[in-house]
Formats: structure tokens, sequence, C-alpha cells
């Protein structure tokens, strides 16, 4: 289900080592917000810390969080070791700031592409990475098909949204792009079906960490020689 409603979902961090801190919370209920408009920050993080972060998210899009020790400047032994991250919803019910969550979360820790790592800090940043293209047609016999380029190395799961000028729902479509692979569906493809002369837009959320997905649109007529492309690509801060 598509809402509007901006809610924020808590992000907690585990450090198993490393030393110094600055400007973290560990108080779930007073997290630092993080904006998720894909800027990298970095921090430190004593060793055993658990850390909270916010952010303002909108429900059914796809958000990807990631804490990257950069254990490949480090001249010495020690090197940074993260915990599993785990994420709440607004409404769950947390005490002493542990409890169950609701939030779907994949952990693409072991999985490219991933950031960059930093020459003093652990590098951190939120990401939004819901893809969107604002037109497709069915019109004077055009179909649309939509392409999706896996460029990672794990399988990435997603789910098309298709809606219509009046932002009505036409069509939900579960998706997997298996890892280094492609995958294309179309205006008539089963699951989706658009009816004729119709026209509208796209949302697909999925699980893969940013920049994993590459994907394209086209409107084609009936013979194939009029191709009219459509962007297909994450938005902005969400």
């Amino acid at each position: 289900m598509i809402s509007l409603r901006t809610s924020m979902v808590a992000v907690a961090i585990f450090a198993l080592s490393v030393p110094a801190a600055r400007c973290e919370s560990s108080d779930c209920a007073n997290p630092v917000l993080i904006v998720s408009d894909g800027r990298i920050s970095q921090s430190s993080y004593p060793q055993g810390a658990s850390y909270w972060y916010g952010i303002y998210a909108l429900a059914g899009h796809s958000y990807s969080a990631e804490f990257e020790p950069p254990a490949d400047n480090y001249v010495s032994a020690s090197r940074v070791q993260f915990g599993p991250v785990s994420v709440f919803a607004p409404n769950d019910n947390l005490v002493a700031c542990r409890g169950v969550s609701t939030v779907a979360v994949t952990q693409t820790s072991g999985y490219v592409p991933v950031i960059l790592k930093g020459t003093t800090g652990a590098g951190r940043r939120i990401s939004f990475t819901t893809l969107f293209s604002p037109r497709w047609s069915t019109w004077s016999g055009y179909d649309t098909q939509w392409g999706f380029m896996n460029a990672s190395d794990m399988n990435i799961d997603g789910v098309l949204r298709v809606f219509d000028l009046s932002a009505n729902l036409m069509a939900t479509v579960p998706l997997t792009i298996p890892g280094g692979g492609y995958l294309i569906r179309t205006a008539n493809s089963p699951g989706i079906s658009l009816p004729r002369n119709s026209a509208g837009y796209v949302i697909f959320s999925h699980n893969g960490p940013p920049g994993a997905l590459l994907a394209d649109s086209y409107m084609v007529n009936a013979a194939a020689t009029v191709v009219v492309p459509s962007k297909f690509e994450a938005g902005g801060e969400r």
C-alpha cells in the first residue's frame, strides 16, 4: 500500500570494535536524524556501543542504510566491525530500546556496490532508493516496457506498482532481478495487463543497495518503428 504519510524510522547500529565517539545518540527515543539524500558523513564508534539514527520515510518506498568501516586504510590490525543493522517503525513497541520490528529489512553488507571508505572515521549514509518512471502509455496502439539491470552480485527483490493518471493503483507486481542479470516487463505482461488507451506512472521499491539497479522505460508503437524513452530512475530526498 502506498501512502504519502511521512513517518520517522529508527535505525540502530552496533559497533564491535574501534575507539572514540562523537555526536551520536545511545537513546532510541532521541536518535540522531539523517537526511536520506545519499550524503556520506563520518564518525567514530567505541567498542560495544549501540547508536540510534532516525530518518523520515514514506510508506511503500525503499531506503538503504550503510555504515562502512575504513578498514583498508588502517595500518594497524585494529579494524571496525559492525553488527547487523536493526530498523524499527514509529509504532513498534520498544522496551529499554529493545523489541520486535515490523520493518522488512535485507542485510546487504556482504554484497557490492558499497560506499567508498574514508580516511579517518567510519562512513555512513542513508539513501532513498525507490525508482520512478513518470510516464507509461497504451494509447494509439503503443505499449510500454520496463527494463531492470542488476549491477550488484545479490538477487534484488522489489515491487513494481503501476498507477494511472488519477493515482489509482492498476497493478502490483513482485519482481526478482538476479545478481548481474536483467529483467524486462511490459504493459501486457502477466500480472500487469494494462487496459488500452490508458496512461500513468510507475514506482519500483526494492531491497538492493544504492546504485545496484539501472532501469529504463520505453513506449513503442505496434510496428516497433517509433520508440519513445521515458525516465526511470531514483528520486531525490524523501
